[in-house]
C-alpha cells in the first residue's frame, strides 16, 4: 500500500514519495504493535510466527528510524527465554547468504549493538555463541565470530562484558563491579571460547583481552603445527586484523604490560609468536616496531620466566601485585593493623581467583581449538 501511494509527476518524485509513505506506514505499524504488546502481550505472541519475519524485514530494509523502532519491538517480544532464543536464532539466519553478508556488513553492528543495549550484552552474546558452537556452515560461523569479536572489543554497549573478561585474570579485589570472585568473567570466557574457535584471530584476541597470555601462546603454537607450510589467505587476514586490534585503544593496557617483560613473560612470547607466523608485511613491521619498545636487557630472561605447560594463572597472586606486609619498626600499631588487614583481604581474594581460573581445563580448550581449526582447514583443502 505504501509503495502504491504516489502523488508525484515524475519518476523521481514517485520514488521519493513512495519511500516516505513506506517509512511512515512502517513506523505507524510498529508503534501500534508496541501498544498491543503492552496491553495484549500474550495475544501478540501467539502471532509471532507471522510477525517475526516482518520485523526482520523492517530491520533489513527499513531506514534508520524504522530499524530502531523494529528492534525496540523485537526486544519487547523477547521477554521469556523461549522467545529470546527464537529471536536471536532468526536474526542469525538473516545474516546467511550473499544478501545476509551484505546486511551484516552494512547494519550488523548497529543491529547487534542495539539488541545488546535492549536485552543485555552478556545474554545476547552467550545465546549467539551457543548457536554458533555447533554451526555446520563453517565460513558463516567464522564470518559471524569475526564480526561479533570486533563489536565485543570496540562497541560502548559491550563495556560490561569487556570489563568482566579483562578482569578475569587480574581482578582488583576491591572492585565490587565484578560479581563474586570473578567467576562471571570465567563463565563468559568459557562459553564464548568454543564458538570463537571458528576464527583463530578472534580466539587469540579473546585470550589477550582476558589476560590468558600463556594459553594464547599455546593456541599460536598449535596454529603453527596445524599449518606447517604457513598461514593461508584467510588466516593471514585474521592475523593482520589482530595486529590492528593490538594497536587499538582497547589494548592500551596490554601495550603498557609489554614494558614489563619479567612480569608478563607469556604476553611477550605471544607477541613474538604472532611475529613468527606473519610474513614480512605491513602488519609484521607494525608489531615489530611495537616489540622494539620493550626493555631489551630483560628479554634474555623471558625463557626462564615462562613455565611451559602451566597456565599463567599459577602466577596470579604475584601478578596481582600483592603488597608486602610493612614490618618497619617505625610504623604505628594502628597503621600496621590496617595494612595487614588489607593484605589478608587481597590474599584471600587472590586465592579465590586462582582457584576459579584453575577450574578451566586449558588443555581441553586447546584441543577444542585444534579440532575446530582442523575442520576449517579440511574445508579449504
Amino acid at each position: 500500500a505504501a509503495l502504491g501511494a504516489s502523488g508525484g509527476n515524475g519518476d523521481g518524485d514517485y520514488v521519493t514519495l513512495s519511500a516516505k509513505n513506506y517509512e511512515r506506514t512502517w513506523l505507524e505499524a510498529l508503534r501500534w504493535l508496541s501498544v498491543l504488546l503492552e496491553r495484549h502481550h500474550d495475544a501478540v505472541l501467539s502471532q509471532l510466527q507471522e510477525l517475526l519475519p516482518l520485523l526482520l524485514n523492517a530491520t533489513a530494509d527499513g531506514c534508520e528510524t524504522v530499524v530502531m523502532q523494529a528492534l525496540e519491538v523485537q526486544a519487547s517480544l523477547a521477554k521469556s527465554d523461549k522467545e529470546f532464543q527464537r529471536l536471536i536464532a532468526a536474526l542469525l539466519d538473516r545474516f546467511r547468504g550473499k544478501r545476509g553478508r551484505r546486511l551484516l556488513q552494512e547494519r550488523g553492528s548497529v543491529v547487534i549493538r542495539r539488541l545488546c543495549a535492549l536485552l543485555g550484552a552478556e545474554q545476547v552474546y552467550l545465546t549467539v555463541s551457543a548457536l554458533l558452537k555447533y554451526e555446520m556452515d563453517l565460513p558463516f560461523a567464522s564470518m559471524m565470530v569475526q564480526a561479533l569479536n570486533l563489536i565485543l572489543l570496540t562497541a560502548p554497549e559491550l563495556a560490561s562484558p569487556r570489563k568482566l573478561l579483562k578482569q578475569m585474570m587480574y581482578r582488583d579485589p576491591n572492585d565490587e563491579a565484578v560479581a563474586g570472585d570473578g567467576t562471571s568473567g570465567i563463565f563468559l570466557f568459557r562459553h564464548l571460547y568454543h564458538s570463537w574457535c571458528h576464527s583463530s584471530g578472534a580466539v587469540v584476541s579473546l585470550c589477550l583481552l582476558s589476560g590468558a597470555h600463556h594459553h594464547a601462546c599455546n593456541l599460536l603454537s598449535s596454529l603453527a603445527d596445524l599449518i606447517p607450510e604457513g598461514l593461508n589467505g584467510d588466516a593471514l587476514l585474521e592475523m593482520d586484523r589482530l595486529v590492528t586490534l593490538i594497536e587499538s585503544p582497547i589494548f592500551s593496557q596490554l601495550r603498557f604490560n609489554l614494558l614489563e617483560p619479567q612480569r608478563f613473560p607469556a604476553l611477550c612470547k605471544a607477541m613474538y609468536a604472532i611475529l613468527a607466523l606473519l610474513p614480512q608485511s605491513k602488519a609484521f613491521d607494525t608489531l615489530f616496531r611495537r616489540m622494539q619498545s620493550m626493555p631489551s636487557n630483560e628479554l634474555i630472561q623471558l625463557n626462564s620466566a615462562i613455565v611451559m605447560g602451566q597456565p599463567q594463572s599459577s602466577k596470579i597472586p604475584n601478578l596481582l601485585g600483592i603488597n608486602k606486609i610493612n614490618t618497619s619498626a617505625s610504623a604505628s600499631a594502628a597503621s600496621a593493623k590496617s595494612a595487614n588487614k588489607g593484605i589478608l583481604d587481597k590474599s584471600s581474594s587472590s586465592r579465590a581467583m586462582e582457584g576459579a581460573i584453575q577450574s578451566l581445563d586449558w588443555q581441553e580448550l586447546t584441543n577444542a581449538f585444534r579440532e575446530c581449526q582442523t575442520k576449517h582447514m579440511q574445508r579449504i583443502q
